[in-house]
């Protein structure tokens, strides 16, 4: 049997229904909106979005590839993105602080989000299991970037 690491656009939906703050919501849909790697968008600089050019600017340090690229911000999105940047504290450097103001949310934070969020919506489930014991789950970070990549909006 082959299982698939793809969600639907309907159990993406379902999933961000089931995250409860506004900054995660916004991060889910960007992952998702933008195809950015969850360590490209969380390490993002409020300097780094142009809300008025839709782009947010991926530096090349923050890259897998070394590479620095522009990524699209969905029109759908700038209302939301450029509510919650008015809604930082005045002097913050990233767009998506942590508990300390002088840190950005961690990876780890939003992959738990997401697992968290996936199962409370029935979409969550292991793909395989590999010989250390732990099991690897159908809806990450990295899927939303696979929905991205096949989605047309």
């Amino acid at each position: 049997m082959v299982i698939t690491k793809l969600i639907s656009v309907d159990d993406f939906r379902k999933l961000v229904d089931k995250v409860e703050s506004e900054r995660d919501q916004i991060v889910i849909k960007l992952l998702f909106g933008t195809g950015c790697r969850v360590e490209e968008l969380v390490g993002s600089k409020l300097e780094d979005v142009d809300t008025v050019k839709g782009e947010i600017h991926i530096h090349a340090s923050r890259t897998k590839t070394r590479q620095y690229r522009d990524v699209i911000i969905p029109q759908s999105m700038i209302p939301d993105l450029g509510g919650w940047i008015r809604s930082l504290p005045e002097g913050s450097m990233w767009l998506f602080p942590g508990r300390d103001p002088s840190k950005h949310v961690s990876q780890r934070w939003i992959r738990m989000v997401i697992d968290k969020a996936a199962r409370q919506a029935g979409i969550q489930r292991p793909y395989v299991m590999p010989d250390d014991g732990r099991s690897l789950n159908i809806v990450s970070p990295h899927t939303l970037r696979h929905l991205h990549a096949v989605t047309v909006e």
